[in-house]
């Protein structure tokens, strides 16, 4: 079938071959030499993201006043990567202190992918110009790059496949908008270096016994950037081109069947979906504009769409963090879908979460007109089956609330976490219950393991471990999408059992998790419902800890078994900043006095929505001012301050101190500090930790302009929290400092109970403040349960028996309902 497909392409390609350049900057004199396979070499015009017949429409369209000032960065960009003397430029030092000898994993990630931008920017802005002082330059940094960067070479045999895919994708579109201007032989020495690159790349990804063979993101991130690499040298290699191209056609097409469910969920989470399509959809673009195969027609692809619209949170421009994944958006990918399928509901979510860089906003605006998801009658509830995802949802927007579960096989060394039945809960323009994101470690209680998630230890220990190409098994075997609630029950036993090494975690009997969501209806909001039943193979009684991880800014209040979580504000509702529109001086000098000598560390409480206004300069008594740098934060965030990479951890005598926070960048927040000789407590628990630190508010220093204290006024939106379990219970409030990099992260609520079998049953209410809450109670009957929620003149009621996989009785909204 390989063969046939082959020849196939190989004839297609060879009649595209033929096409002759109409760029004027093409000459007459350039080298006719004979490629290596003997094949007459062509010259060709690109024909990978347009082709001849588009350059003249899109020289017209960078013109326009919706994309001029796009087209003015990217020739901005490129005059920069050739103009030597100015601070972008680029050359084979340039090159070279991206790739060394020792490139890692992860270093190739922000390294190889700098060296595509800097050809894309360069080779457009020739395509679009003619100008001879981009291809020139280009064309230098190409060779040079090929000669010293063959695929043997240490910094690229040894990387990892997505390196080599992000490098393939800058020597395709380098060569493809930049070959007009080469001669001959300069194609030749290309060729040969591009082959061991595709051959490499075909040996591997067409070889079921390694790892990253069909669901792994390096498909689509190495498979399609070589096929790019294939279809880009054409010119010079029509027949092993046509080979090239059918064999990396069959692996990112195998990639989409078997990596994507039947509802367009990816295996790997929103992260990665976007990585593993950033070079396979240039490479399906490519293959249909050279009328090659129309992947666009798959179905996975197709419904894509659905999988980011669901995942999307309420309001904002990302979607969900589960499976080892930030909370990103999905980047360009709906605003090329847009334009291929003419679909509004992919335009909608490009004008709502999209992003891009300004080349790839060039070639793929388009006039199509947005479809909101509910004019497009997207279901509110929706399992994606074999990535084990459910979803439901009252709408998109901010006031709308979203609930969501997983539990899934893990297949083959992809992504995947300890994390089987973890649900997360937004709404109200909060974040409440959330995922802790990306980790690919393994890490005892790191990001990546049970600690980390919305689920339940056993004695201090979680699921079988998952991360860094360890997986465990979990499944959602009942899904329901009612009326007036959804439910779904996943079974996580194996994931408490062993992981895909044999690795084993907690020996229970097992572990089943419900999971409902009651729908709004009249005057009554959407909740959710989480049950957990678990029981040990010994029989014996453990120490149970149920756990949900929310932002570091929600205060959180218990009394008795329920837990309030309000969104926090500035502590006593103010806090200290230098607005943008100041001269970045002025601070604030706090005074404190100190019982005893000794290294303390200071936290401060701080809030800065972007690289620009992420910092400070610090000083204490009549020390040096040094810059402290912080990682952006849209909430606030408990930081230690730092000296460089280093914790600051200033010697002090006992007595009196002045520390002084001044403006270094504008629009940096900052509200509170806390200082601490404890160098292992954590400032979440005022007044609590006062015996082991003193808290200090910002405003109450002496200001100095043009810092400022401005008031904030928290959203007026709350989270209500019910817990029930088989035996007593404890809520309690943690930081969480993840090994890894031993930050504090965020917060969680612990609810915990020793029991044989914990039931633990935790309804969750996101309301507005002033919102009558229901009566929540729950009647333990020995082998079954019954939770009744009791709103002004209607009743909720949930019968659940024990030990049993199998969907609970659930009656939403029956008035006068009695006992079941």
């Amino acid at each position: 079938m390989i063969k046939e497909n082959a020849k196939m392409v190989s004839v297609r390609l060879v009649a595209v071959g033929i096409i002759v350049s109409c760029c004027a900057s093409v000459g007459a004199g350039m080298d006719r030499g004979v490629a290596p396979d003997g094949i007459a070499l062509k010259t060709k015009c690109p024909k990978l993201l347009f082709n001849p017949s588009e350059l003249e429409l899109l020289r017209d369209k960078v013109n326009t006043p919706a994309l001029k000032e796009y087209y003015g960065e990217v020739i901005k960009e490129a005059r920069g990567y050739c103009t030597k003397g100015s601070a972008s430029y680029v050359d084979q030092a340039a090159v070279d202190a991206l790739m060394p000898d020792t490139l890692s994993n992860k270093g190739a990630h922000g390294s190889v992918r700098a060296f595509a931008k800097w050809m894309e920017a360069i080779g457009f802005a020739y395509q679009l110009t003619g100008d001879s002082f981009y291809s020139d330059h280009g064309i230098d940094l190409l060779m040079k790059t090929i000669e010293q960067y063959p695929v043997e070479h240490s910094a690229m045999s040894a990387v990892f496949p997505g390196g080599r895919g992000d490098m393939m994708r800058g020597l395709a579109i380098g060569y493809d908008w930049l070959s007009p201007a080469m001669t001959n032989g300069q194609k030749e020495k290309f060729v040969k270096v591009a082959a061991g690159y595709v051959e490499l790349l075909i040996k591997n990804g067409q070889d079921p016994n390694v790892w990253w063979y069909k669901f792994h993101n390096f498909n689509g991130v190495a498979g399609g950037a070589a096929g790019l690499l294939a279809l880009a040298v054409n010119d010079v290699c029509p027949e092993k081109s046509a080979r090239w191209v059918a064999e990396c056609t069959e692996i990112v097409e195998r990639w989409l069947s078997h990596g994507f469910d039947d509802e367009g969920a990816y295996l790997e989470g929103i992260s990665y979906t976007g990585y593993g399509l950033s070079n396979a959809l240039l490479f399906i673009d490519a293959l249909k504009r050279n009328q090659i195969k129309d992947l666009y027609a798959h179905p996975h692809l197709k419904k894509l769409v659905n999988y980011y619209v669901m995942s999307l949170l309420p309001g904002e421009g990302v979607c969900d963090a589960l499976n080892d994944s930030h909370y990103v958006g999905p980047g360009n990918v709906p605003l090329l879908l847009s334009k291929v399928y003419g679909d509004g509901l992919n335009k909608w979510l490009w004008n709502v979460a999209g992003t891009s860089v300004p080349l790839y906003r060039i070639l793929w605006s388009n006039d199509v007109e947005p479809v909101s998801p509910a004019a497009e009658e997207v279901s509110l509830g929706q399992l994606f089956p074999d990535r084990g995802l459910c979803i439901w949802r009252t709408g998109w927007d901010p006031s709308d609330v979203m609930f969501s579960m997983e539990a899934g096989v893990f297949r083959s060394v992809t992504h995947d976490q300890a994390d089987e039945g973890q649900f997360t809960l937004y709404g109200k323009g909060q974040r409440w219950a959330i995922d802790s994101g990306y980790a690919n470690n393994r890490e005892e209680k790191g990001k990546a393991s049970t600690h980390a998630h919305n689920c339940v230890l056993v004695d201090g220990k979680g699921q079988a471990f998952a991360g860094a190409a360890l997986g465990n098994d979990g499944m959602i075997v009942e899904f329901r999408d009612h009326e007036s609630f959804g439910y779904a029950l996943s079974d996580c036993t194996k994931g408490y059992w062993v992981n895909s090494a044999g690795d084993r975690g907690v020996d229970v009997e097992f572990a089943y998790r419900h999971a409902i969501f009651v729908k709004p209806r009249d005057s009554m909001p959407a909740y959710a419902i989480v049950l957990d039943d678990l029981e040990m193979r010994d029989g014996a009684s453990h120490r149970f800890s149920w756990q949900m991880f929310t932002p570091l800014n929600m205060g959180i209040a218990f009394r008795r078994n329920t837990a309030t979580v309000r969104p926090g504000v500035a502590s006593g509702g103010a806090y200290a900043v230098c607005p943008e529109d100041s001269p970045a001086r002025g601070g604030s000098v706090l005074s404190f006095k100190l019982e005893k000598a000794g290294d303390y560390l200071i936290w401060a409480r701080i809030r800065g929505k972007n690289e620009a206004s992420n910092s400070f300069k610090v000083g204490i008594d009549s020390q040096p001012n040094f810059d402290w740098h912080f990682k952006p934060s849209a909430s606030w965030t408990w930081i230690r301050i730092h000296v460089g990479k280093e914790v600051f951890k200033p010697e002090l005598d006992d007595g009196a101190h002045r520390l002084g926070i001044s403006v270094r960048e504008t629009e940096a927040e900052i509200d509170k500090v806390f200082i601490t000789s404890d160098l292992d407590c954590l400032p979440m628990a005022e007044p609590a930790d006062t015996a082991r630190g003193i808290f200090l508010e910002v405003e109450g220093g002496r200001i100095t302009l043009p810092m400022v204290v401005k008031k904030e006024t928290a959203p007026a939106v709350k989270m209500q929290m019910h817990f029930f379990a088989s035996e007593k219970i404890e809520l309690q409030r943690k930081g969480v400092v993840f090994p890894e990099d031993k930050k504090l992260h965020h917060q969680k609520i612990s609810c915990e109970c020793t029991a044989t079998n914990p039931r633990f049953v935790s309804v969750l209410f996101p309301v507005d403040e002033g919102d009558a809450l229901p009566e929540v109670k729950f009647a333990d009957r020995g082998t079954f349960g019954v939770l009744t929620v009791k709103w002004d003149g209607q009743t909720d009621q949930v019968k659940w028996r024990y030990g049993k996989l199998e969907q609970p009785e659930i009656r939403i909204g029956t008035p006068g309902l009695g006992g079941l």
